[in-house]
């Protein structure tokens, strides 16, 4: 167990919910990344699937 003396026990709980929050933020980000690639590699199969009912 850890024990913080006077505001050092604020202060660890804000340093733990910022590094938490950049790590939530950053996996959102992956994520959506991620969703776009998908959604642009679906958008580019059914551009070419038209194409090539077309021709």
């Amino acid at each position: 167990m850890f024990y913080f003396k006077g505001n050092s026990r604020y202060e660890a709980a804000e340093t733990c919910m910022r590094v938490a929050s950049v790590r939530i933020s950053v996996f959102n980000g992956e994520i959506i990344a991620a969703l776009l690639l998908f959604d642009v590699h679906i958008l580019a199969f059914i551009f070419l699937c038209g194409k090539w009912r077309n021709c």
